[in-house]
């Protein structure tokens, strides 16, 4: 008979070889990476991945806007001025973030992003 492993287990399984590099699964002692899978519809992966083109090229426009906008803009924007050169630096219009990603939530009226997270997964320790 075979044992289902517990969800602690199954965690520490997907988890554990990834810590050298991703401290990311517990913040502050806490549970942040989950270790269960929540299934989804064909039609809500669709909606999920529209949304992302979508979103994905808007964000790559802002992007250019900002790297071509002069330094008066960027600092009524409210970039530092000491960011300045580093706002400005281009990137390939295709790629303009490497980790970078859309959080979504379910309303009936469709998803919504309600953020754009970049951070998250680049903490370490």
């Amino acid at each position: 008979m075979l044992v289902k492993p517990s969800y602690q287990e199954v965690r520490e399984m997907l988890y554990a070889s990834l810590r050298p590099v991703f401290t990311w699964d517990r913040i502050d002692e806490l549970e942040y990476g989950l270790a269960g899978i929540h299934y989804i519809t064909k039609a809500f992966r669709q909606e999920i991945a529209n949304a992302t083109e979508v979103l994905g090229n808007i964000f790559a426009k802002t992007v250019f806007a900002v790297q071509s906008a002069n330094e008066e803009l960027l600092l009524v924007l409210g970039i530092p001025k000491e960011a300045l050169s580093t706002v400005q630096v281009k990137v390939i219009p295709e790629m303009v973030t490497v980790i970078g990603r859309f959080d979504f939530v379910q309303t009936v009226e469709g998803i919504k992003m309600i953020e754009f997270n970049a951070d998250t997964p680049t903490i370490t320790l």
